[in-house]
């Protein structure tokens, strides 16, 4: 209950009625008596404060406020003849099945409604509720005013459409202007029934449970037609799964040996014994390549001996299949002509064959993203659908083998290729590899020459430097330089390989955050160059080419 400061007693009783200090005569003349304890008042007008009443000759009793507005709020309901109804909820419920339920809710707003034959403290049963009154359809409503204390539960259970209007916060200043506590007593209080059957049989009522009932037909078999759909989801994933075991059993032992092959240690023994297979072949080869004036006779052509990932897929010496790629397709076409990745990893198939095993898985994965992509699934970039995606990555495919190594052949130093358009075709630029090696091993004399110069002036000036330090100074300005020149060739070969894509034009393509290389493809979602995965995809326009020189020098240096 608010509390109630100076107004001890907001009104007094007279004949049975209540009345404010301001409707009766002043001082005892009031003829008003205090609703709690019976004892008489007098109408107190000072002039500076409001009139209020106040014990005469007795002490101020506690219990005056609360019942005062007790009985002052059933006075006004029995004055009115009419009271604002709390609102009234429904909430139907129906089973579908399992724990599966279907609602439906009805609320009735407050309403005004008229009273009949409102009475006082009349006993119903063995319970006196505050107000008594009758409905104009017949109905009784018991009426309960909370001040302080609310309906007890056995009092609550036992009458129907019993109300309890809460008059708990009311403001002091409230109840002393009567108007605004009738409106708030009538109308604004909070109010909420205990127990109400008034609505039970009202057209919207049974209108809410036909709605209900009508749904629920609906509703079972909605629950059906999702439990099926679910049933043969989960048929369907088993069968996939029950597919997926059946496929992989059957090429486990082939995904096997390609993991085998991931590592370096298995690579390294293959391509022993491979090059021991190969030496009189490779022999033979570069005699021939020799006495034809395109190799030195105690080194490989230039372009060949080249390693690449998943070179060992071949069934000879990576270097004897290189020879056979750079005779055939560069060496004996001219300048300008066209190939295709496919044409040479046929002609590589019908040389030398690829190993059967992984040719197998090879063949399944490139069916396996064609499939994909006309699907528009997700294995469309990894390949084999029943395989992991660290297991389709073992697979190398001989495609991938030779897009790899003309690329390499448009790369500087070789720069033998450019690559043109989409689809993979290359045009020949210079059909003479050997010439391009003695144009590289030129450069390599002179960047030789001038590093070895500038070591002898770095040696000269260290030895001038007479300190403890100057071996310490010398070694680190050696490693300096040695990385100063190792950085300026990744620059040079970045350049170059920008400038290959440029030519192409290529617009799309990704830049590796590591050593700044760009890419028009991922190998495995790795670097091509240094195998990091840190890449980004980039629009290649023409500006970026052409501000990638500066980019690149002021990128920070790879680590």
């Amino acid at each position: 209950m608010a509390g109630y400061g100076d107004l001890r007693v907001p009104f007094g009783e007279k004949n049975g009625r209540l009345y404010t200090p301001d409707e009766v005569d002043q001082g005892k003349a009031c003829g008003c008596h205090c609703p709690s304890c019976q004892s008489p008042l007098i109408a107190n007008r000072p002039k500076v404060k409001r009139n209020y009443f106040s014990h005469h000759r007795a002490k101020e009793c506690p219990g005056g406020y609360e019942t005062a507005l007790h009985r002052m709020g059933k006075q006004i309901i029995e004055d009115a003849a009419y009271v604002w109804l709390p609102s009234k909820s429904f909430h139907f419920r129906a089973h579908v099945a399992e724990d599966v339920y279907i609602s439906e809710d009805l609320v009735f707003e407050p309403h005004r409604t008229e009273l009949i034959d409102v009475v006082s403290e009349q006993m119903a049963e063995i319970w006196r509720p505050d107000l008594t009154a009758n409905l104009k359809n017949g109905s009784t409503v018991y009426i309960e005013i909370k001040v302080s204390h609310e309906v007890g539960e056995p009092k609550a259970g036992a009458l129907d459409n019993l109300m309890e209007i809460d008059l708990a916060t009311v403001s002091p200043e409230e109840v002393r202007d009567l108007d605004a506590l009738r409106e708030i007593v009538l109308r604004t209080a909070p109010r909420h029934w205990y127990r109400c059957s008034l609505y039970d049989d009202l057209p919207r009522v049974h209108a809410a449970r036909k709605r209900l009932e009508d749904r629920l037909p609906a509703a079972k078999a909605k629950f059906v037609a999702e439990r099926e759909a679910k049933e043969k989801r989960e048929l369907e994933k088993l069968r996939y799964e029950e597919n997926k075991e059946r496929q992989r059993e059957l090429y486990a032992p082939d995904v096997e040996k390609a993991f085998r092959m991931q590592s370096e240690e298995a690579q390294t023994k293959l391509h022993q014994q491979m090059e021991e297979k190969c030496a009189p072949a490779i022999r033979q080869e570069l005699a021939r390549l020799h006495s034809a004036g395109h190799a030195l006779p105690d080194r490989l052509p230039f372009g060949t001996g080249v390693r690449l990932k998943g070179d060992w897929i071949v069934r000879c010496h990576y270097s004897l299949w290189q020879m056979f790629v750079l005779e055939h397709f560069i060496i004996n076409a001219p300048v300008g002509h066209h190939l295709t990745v496919r044409t040479v990893v046929d002609a590589v198939r019908s040389r030398f064959g690829y190993i059967k095993w992984m040719d197998r898985l090879a063949t399944m994965k490139l069916e396996g993203k064609k499939k994909g992509r006309k699907r528009g699934t997700w294995y469309a970039d990894t390949g084999v659908w029943f395989l992991t995606e660290s297991e389709n990555q073992a697979i190398k495919t001989p495609y991938f083998l030779m897009l790899q190594y003309l690329r390499r052949l448009c790369d500087w130093p070789y720069s033998l290729l450019t690559e043109t358009g989409e689809g993979y075709r290359f045009t020949i630029i210079s059909n003479r590899p050997h010439a391009r090696y003695l144009e590289y091993q030129g450069a390599e004399t002179r960047a030789k020459q001038q590093s070895e110069a500038l070591r002898r002036a770095i040696k000269r000036e260290a030895e001038m430097i007479e300190t403890q330090d100057a071996k310490a100074i010398l070694d680190k300005l050696e490693a300096e330089q040695c990385e100063a020149e190792a950085e300026a060739r990744r620059l040079d070969r970045n350049l170059e390989i920008a400038e290959g894509l440029y030519r192409r034009g290529v617009s799309k393509g990704y830049i590796c955050n590591r050593c700044h290389v760009l890419m028009e493809q991922l190998d495995a979602m790795k670097c091509v160059e240094c195998g990091s995965h840190a890449v980004q995809s980039r629009e290649l326009s023409k500006e970026y080419y052409e501000s990638y020189p500066f980019r690149l020098r002021t990128m920070p240096k790879m680590k």
